[in-house]
């Protein structure tokens, strides 16, 4: 991802003006590594189209006013994933330079779980617009 970068780099600037041991700068970029993995695992797209109910063929569509509150929460939605995503590094090598493992571990857990929720939300609602067409 293209956020992770800033980790290691603050991490190494960590590591050379003494901030950190070299342990914990190790334990930094471990941390990194596999929040990477766990959000490329949690964000990609699944292989496989999931098929629409026959139920939802029929819905009704939806008028011009509904559809731009849609596209707007959708908007808003993307908004505060990138916001989440910005801020996920920058917590990280904060949490790992003030020494603090648990909170930075449960910091990254509830933003990966707003992130998840946040993109499962986006594809909902651009569904429910696809099927309104």
């Amino acid at each position: 991802m293209w956020n992770h970068g800033y980790v290691p780099t603050l991490l190494t600037l960590g590591l050379r003006y003494d901030i950190l041991s070299p342990r914990e700068w190790a334990i930094g970029l471990i941390a990194c590594f596999f929040m990477t993995i766990l959000l490329v695992a949690i964000v990609q797209k699944p292989a496989t189209k999931k098929t629409v109910a026959s139920s939802a063929e029929f819905e009704t569509p939806i008028d011009d006013r509904t559809r731009r509150r849609i596209l707007r929460e959708i908007w808003m939605r993307k908004l505060w994933v990138g916001l989440l995503a910005i801020s996920l590094p920058i917590g990280m090598a904060s949490g790992v330079a003030h020494r603090a493992w648990l909170p930075t571990l449960c910091g990254v857990a509830m933003n990966l779980l707003l992130m998840y929720v946040a993109v499962r939300e986006i594809r909902q609602r651009r569904k429910r617009l696809e099927i309104s067409v």
